[in-house]
């Protein structure tokens, strides 16, 4: 991340204690809840953003093309403007080929401890995980309907039988005609589809020499990752009520690492955690973590392990000499 970044300047403690209290306060409360726009009270969501965004860009000079720190500046301006109107950070890509509308896309992104619902020019509804990235054209035209993801989301496709919907992402494509599936691709960890109602077919963006599937069909309560091993796609049995437990601001684990558990903990709650003791990242731990804040978070996770924590400017460091349950270092939570 950029040094001029204000979320680096924020994790390295160098921001003033008023813009950190506002920040807090800001992850606390977005940890808890998706944020939903109010058309009543707001008005029409796109027609705001781009209002705002065109009233950013009118400080620079039009005819240059923003420098990588002017666009930072800019970017983090726009977050800070929709997060006041209630509605999460929306930019409108500037690298169009000829600069027509039909050719520019809106990015819709989410940071760390926030969640969002968005509605796509075709009525289709994605609810988007912290710490992601969708993207689509202005207007769906032609004979295809795409969209590409960084992170995770859960899409409900408005079917449109002439117009197949077609999310990209890094390692696979998925394409439906209209249906409700999730899609998690975030960098570094496990790539998945699961399905709730409908037909996916998800297709692997690999070279021939993986091993495994390359393309799959998945009907409901099915899903596909690919093996962090082999890099092949796999098909398996889904288990729905873990995989879309983030959207109510749940977390459901089986036998999970801890080490698995802190990157969730750091996109929803916006925060750092640091292993004292590097053997801790391996204890594994079952059951189920509730609507909590971040503090409600640790407190039930050091005493069912029998962990220490320090809590700091949202950073978070664990020690332990080891874990609570010594026979298959696994403890159970349920709260």
């Amino acid at each position: 991340m950029d040094q001029k970044n204000p979320f680096y300047r924020y994790l390295n403690n160098s921001l003033s204690e008023k813009e950190k209290s506002q920040l807090d306060s800001f992850f606390e409360r977005e940890s808890l809840r998706i944020k939903e726009w109010d058309e009543e009270s707001m008005g029409n969501k796109e027609l705001v953003s781009d209002r705002i965004w065109s009233k950013i860009l009118k400080t620079g000079k039009k005819e240059r093309k923003p420098t990588l720190v002017s666009r930072i500046s800019l970017e983090f301006a726009a977050i800070v403007l929709l997060l006041i109107f209630g509605g999460m950070y929306v930019l409108i890509n500037q690298s169009s080929d000829n600069g027509t509308d039909q050719d520019m896309w809106k990015e819709y992104h989410t940071v760390a401890g926030q969640r969002s619902t968005i509605t796509l020019p075709d009525g289709s509804t994605v609810i988007l995980n912290s710490a992601s990235k969708l993207s689509h054209p202005h207007d769906f035209q032609g004979s295809a309907r795409r969209v590409k993801l960084e992170g995770e989301a859960f899409f409900d496709v408005s079917h449109d039988r002439d117009r197949p919907f077609i999310v990209v992402n890094e390692q696979f494509t998925t394409q439906v005609l209209g249906t409700e599936f999730n899609v998690k691709s975030y960098a570094k960890e496990r790539s998945s589809v699961s399905v709730k109602s409908g037909k996916v077919l998800v297709q692997q963006r690999i070279d021939s020499g993986k091993i495994g599937l390359k393309e799959v069909i998945l009907y409901p309560n099915e899903s596909a990752y690919i093996d962090v091993n082999d890099g092949g796609l796999t098909k398996d049995k889904a288990d729905l009520k873990e995989d879309l437990a983030w959207i109510s601001g749940e977390i459901y684990l089986k036998e999970m690492s801890l080490d698995d558990l802190s990157k969730i903990l750091e996109r929803t709650y916006a925060v750092k955690v640091n292993f004292q003791t590097p053997e801790l990242k391996q204890c594994r731990i079952s059951g189920k973590l509730g609507r909590m804040n971040i503090s409600q978070i640790m407190e039930v996770i050091s005493s069912t392990m029998g962990l220490q924590y320090e809590m700091s400017n949202r950073r978070i460091s664990i020690t332990g000499k080891a874990c609570k349950t010594t026979n298959k270092q696994e403890a159970y939570v349920n709260r």
